[in-house]
């Protein structure tokens, strides 16, 4: 008898446990907003401009000091673009926003569809959004200029010149995808089934390169085949210059490419996502940032939390992390500044003695909130950030379901006795 009671309380403390797990968890997510930056910052005349997955964009001086913030009311779900004066993003409820670079007021809300919005780019004839399966083209007004149905999920549009988008349309379960060639009005030039997902899409001259199943390709702007070269996953899209295709792969390889042949590679030792500017190539890893030149380190840069996206070069580097963070790196390899916003009360600079300039900023203090309909109010004082989860919730989380099985495991016990 006295068993089988300290099997209960055993049990008692077990559930005890994992409900506190799962109200630690709760709690992070209720809590004050806590945003990643998963993608890289647009940068246009030395602004940045940044989107959280708080819901917030943010736009900085090239100094990282902050200019104006805006809530979306929603989950952001692309990079920022620049399309002339207006900075372009998406949301996860299917609209395509546009606001005024020098005050971030909003130019135009269009809801494209139910869909979420999976990319936005700019280029010479218009705006190119990504939904679902669907490709929409907009001018610079927002109006919606034409519709292209592809035959699966469609990835980020590229643009060279004057000339219509590439976009990748991939079929997840069926792990086989389509390159389309679109002409500047949505016709089709051509079309390229690939017999893998397509990973990512870049272009450059006319020439389009996109990875696949570990394996990087040329495409040229007639759809003929040029070259494949087999790596391994590729974590970012090609970056291209004057016909040098540099990749960073899921196992920490940065390999330069010309003419379909490998001509250098580096090793790092987490994944990696390149950026090839002028002979440099800048890349990030989870823990920072790497500078290479013909495959010879130039130097590296460990930052405090995890950076999340490749990098983006301007007068600085610039990284986007975890925590709201973003970093800007001297081309030397020193901190240039840091822009956090965060929870704290602070909204002005400071210096530590031993690092850069750093500016804090509430995420609550948008100057405004866009609502749905594309209706604009100010912020109010007390009003609440749209909060996520911090990334330790899902160790939370596994932990409560490590204790729960052991209290399932010991009732069975507890049963066959």
């Amino acid at each position: 008898m006295s068993e089988n009671r300290t099997y209960g309380w055993i049990l008692v403390g077990l559930v005890v446990v994992s409900v506190a797990c799962l109200v630690l968890v709760s709690g992070l997510a209720s809590g004050h907003s806590v945003g990643l930056i998963y993608n890289p910052p647009a940068v246009a005349d030395g602004e940045l401009y940044v989107t959280s997955t708080d819901g917030h964009v943010y736009a900085l001086d090239d100094d990282g000091a902050p200019r104006w913030t805006v809530n979306a009311s929603g989950e952001i779900t692309t990079p920022a673009t620049v399309a002339d004066d207006a900075v372009v993003f998406g949301t996860a409820d299917g609209r395509v926003l546009a606001l005024t670079r020098e005050l971030g007021h909003v130019s135009w809300n269009r809801q494209l569809a139910g869909s979420r919005v999976n990319s936005v780019t700019a280029g010479e004839n218009g705006i190119y959004a990504g939904a679902g399966s669907q490709l929409v083209a907009l001018d610079r007004n927002g109006s919606v200029d034409w519709r292209y149905a592809a035959d699966g999920f469609v990835g980020t549009p590229v643009v060279s010149g004057d000339r219509g988008p590439y976009v990748a349309a991939s079929r997840i379960r069926a792990r086989n995808g389509t390159l389309h060639a679109l002409s500047a009005n949505g016709s089709v030039r051509w079309t390229r089934d690939v017999n893998a997902t397509i990973e990512q899409l870049s272009v450059d001259n006319g020439v389009v390169y996109h990875t696949a199943d570990g394996r990087v390709t040329a495409t040229a702007a007639n759809g003929t085949r040029l070259w494949t070269v087999a790596l391994e996953q590729v974590m970012a899209p090609p970056s291209v210059r004057n016909g040098t295709v540099v990749v960073g792969t899921i196992s920490g390889t940065i390999a330069a490419i010309e003419a379909g042949e490998v001509v250098w590679r580096y090793q790092t030792d987490l994944p990696v996502a390149p950026r090839l500017v002028g002979d440099t190539v800048y890349a990030t890893t989870p823990r920072g940032l790497h500078a290479v030149k013909g495959g010879s380190e130039q130097w590296t840069r460990t930052v405090g939390t995890t950076v999340l996206a490749p990098p983006t070069v301007g007068e600085n580097v610039y990284l986007g992390t975890q925590v709201n963070r973003t970093y800007a790196v001297t081309h030397d390899g020193a901190f240039a500044w840091i822009n956090q916003y965060s929870t704290t009360t602070a909204d002005v600079p400071w210096t530590d003695d031993d690092g850069p300039t750093e500016f804090y900023n509430p995420a609550g203090t948008a100057t405004r909130v866009v609502g749905p309909d594309g209706s604009v109010r100010p912020v109010t004082p007390d009003e609440p950030t749209r909060s996520v989860p911090m990334p330790v919730g899902g160790l939370g989380l596994a932990l409560a379901a490590v204790v729960l099985l052991l209290a399932v495991a010991l009732v069975v016990r507890f049963r066959r006795r």
